[in-house]
């Protein structure tokens, strides 16, 4: 049976993101981010994308000396190595703007997703809304 909670990190499929992202690079934060982003509106988002995303975020939160209480020990040594907040994307390496492109990708996910769907249907819905809302307070 996997792991399902109201946090980032109660689901296995966060723990494998932070696990991927600690044994690879960090362009999985970007990406995840932007996976949930960089789609239209009435796109829909997938559970596991927007674990992955949010899961991303943390590590954005965590960087500005913000972790979660269940941020992984072995993300906060490695984010000690790794520069979080300053990415670059495109042709003529354009700076992103993390923080911005994070509390969009909160926003949809809390509004818009499956993710958002599946909570909805239970009991802890408010409780995760309540998550949402402190990642955001965290990664200002």
């Amino acid at each position: 049976m996997g792991a399902w909670g109201i946090n980032n990190f109660d689901n296995d499929g966060a723990m494998d993101f932070s696990s991927d992202v600690v044994e690879g690079d960090r362009s999985f934060i970007k990406d995840a981010i932007l996976k949930v982003t960089n789609t239209g509106d009435d796109d829909y988002l997938e559970a596991p994308d927007c674990e992955n995303a949010l899961a991303a975020i943390e590590f954005i939160a965590a960087q500005k000396g913000k972790p979660s209480p269940d941020f992984p020990e072995e993300a906060q040594a490695w984010i000690k190595n790794n520069d979080l907040l300053n990415f670059t994307s495109g042709l003529f390496r354009k700076r992103i703007d993390i923080t911005g492109i994070s509390l969009q990708a909160i926003e949809r996910i809390g509004s818009n997703s499956e993710l958002q769907e599946l909570w909805e249907e239970g009991d802890e819905y408010e409780d995760w809304l309540k998550v949402l809302e402190d990642l955001k307070n965290r990664i200002k």
